[in-house]
């Protein structure tokens, strides 16, 4: 290959993209098997020897041309054409492409189509800036990886690349996927799945996105995402998902992905990238609530508040009430959290109440009557569970204040209470922790209601 490079061309940009296109003529020419639908039909080992050869035919031009030839090829997109091919075969073998820094490359694999599981693995360390584009392909299954992966772990599959650490962009638009498209470890500074259909699922655990545009595609099965982290929220307007869909600890606007991935994108996908993140969380909730599936909707909901109120979308005491609700119940979306903050808030007050009581002056500041009137100030009959609860509690006057308060607020303030109060500073924490308890339980009782009602939120 060196020698053919030496004796044909003068090592240059110009002589190094047309000994690419004269490789790929090859490969029409050599392939035994003719076209069918206008696409060329080659075996799965006969593609990856076509893109190793690729591959070798550029590090013996970077060799020969050294450093003129690294400056000149700087500004421009080397294309490995691998478009309009049907690869046939199931194929065990891997490939690599040589490091090199600085260079932009695109893997050019649209309108291909693949009749079995594919492989893609990004496995060379940061510098080159590589693109693969798979614009119209079809697959059965596509799998997107990062570094060390071992080919020979997976049956029926094959490494399509060899590259590394990340992809600075991967094209699906108007395609089609039979079964399905996992990223498993992957990075990724730009996923455009535009228009495309996934017949079954998409799923992603562990890996980490840029930007990822849904744009008027369709997944028909599953959508998962778990434990991925996000430059930006996926966009999905117009996009139809499915009521099987998972949002498993993920993180959203993780900072730092925003140095990694903000200057490798685009500069025509700015608009997309700077769409506001509440904007995108409310078209999140709304496709998970259309979709049916209501836990990601209140998700997503909590989600799109908190970034409205830590953007200063809201203020003075609305932006107060917004951070008390999103600390109390997640925006309505957790009910564990609302009855923790609930027994937390009463228990932390009969804390208060035994350091007053015993720290401070006494002087009988409660008391639990003998005699029982209106004993917890708001009925005028005490039911007998009631009464014989807060006489369980005549030797321990603390618990039963702090019951009283929390089961039913402000008795302390009737005529005929179940505990009197005979300090004013007693009964000023009564009555703070009356409105907590009254606030907290409201929120609990409401997230109760939103995780359980039917229809979604």
């Amino acid at each position: 290959m060196k020698q053919l490079w030496g004796n044909r061309y003068t090592p240059s940009a110009v002589a190094l993209d047309n000994l690419l296109k004269a490789h790929r003529s090859d490969l029409e020419t050599s392939s035994s098997s003719g076209q069918i639908d206008g696409l060329g039909l080659v075996t799965a080992s006969k593609f990856i020897e076509y893109i190793r050869e690729a591959e070798a035919i550029i590090a013996y031009a970077l060799e020969d041309g050294g450093s003129t030839m690294y400056q000149e090829l700087g500004g421009m997109l080397i294309q490995i054409d691998c478009s309009h091919l049907k690869v046939t075969e199931q194929v065990r073998t891997s490939i690599a492409l040589k490091k090199i820094r600085g260079l932009r490359f695109e893997y050019d694999l649209k309108s291909c189509v693949f009749s079995d599981y594919v492989n893609v693995v990004c496995d060379m360390e940061p510098g080159a800036i590589v693109h693969l584009n798979l614009s119209r392909a079809k697959f059965n299954t596509l799998v997107v990886r990062g570094p060390g992966y071992s080919v020979h772990a997976f049956d029926a599959s094959f490494k399509l690349l060899g590259l590394g650490g990340a992809f600075d962009r991967l094209t699906l638009n108007n395609a089609t996927i039979d079964t399905a498209l996992w990223f498993d470890h992957a990075s990724v500074a730009e996923v455009q799945l535009i228009s495309t259909k996934v017949i079954g699922s998409f799923e992603a655990k562990h890996s980490r996105f840029g930007e990822l545009d849904f744009g008027m595609s369709t997944i028909k099965k599953r959508l998962v995402f778990d434990h991925c982290r996000f430059m930006q929220p996926p966009n999905v307007h117009t996009t139809i998902l499915p009521g099987d869909a998972i949002f498993e600890k993920n993180v959203f606007l993780a900072p730092e992905l925003v140095q990694e991935f903000k200057p490798k994108l685009r500069r025509g996908s700015d608009a997309l990238v700077y769409t506001s993140p509440a904007e995108r969380f409310r078209a999140l909730r709304l496709a998970m609530k259309t979709a049916g599936s209501q836990d990601e909707e209140l998700r997503f909901f909590a989600l799109e508040m908190r970034n409205r109120r830590q953007n200063g979308q809201v203020a003075g005491v609305e932006r107060i009430i917004s951070w008390l609700y999103d600390l109390v119940s997640v925006y309505g979306s957790s009910t564990t959290r609302a009855m923790q903050v609930f027994l937390l808030w009463n228990v932390g007050f009969c804390a208060l109440f035994f350091l007053a009581i015993t720290f401070g002056p006494r002087l009988h500041a409660l008391d639990i009557p003998t005699g029982f009137g209106t004993v917890l100030g708001v009925v005028s009959t005490v039911p007998p569970a009631v009464h014989n609860t807060i006489a369980a509690f005549k030797g321990n006057e603390i618990i039963a204040l702090t019951l009283q308060n929390a089961l039913n607020p402000f008795a302390v303030l009737s005529a005929n209470p179940g505990v009197r109060i005979n300090n004013l500073s007693i009964a000023i924490l009564s009555i703070i922790q009356s409105i907590g308890s009254i606030a907290t339980g409201a929120l609990a009782l409401l997230a109760l209601r939103l995780k359980f009602q039917r229809g979604g939120g």
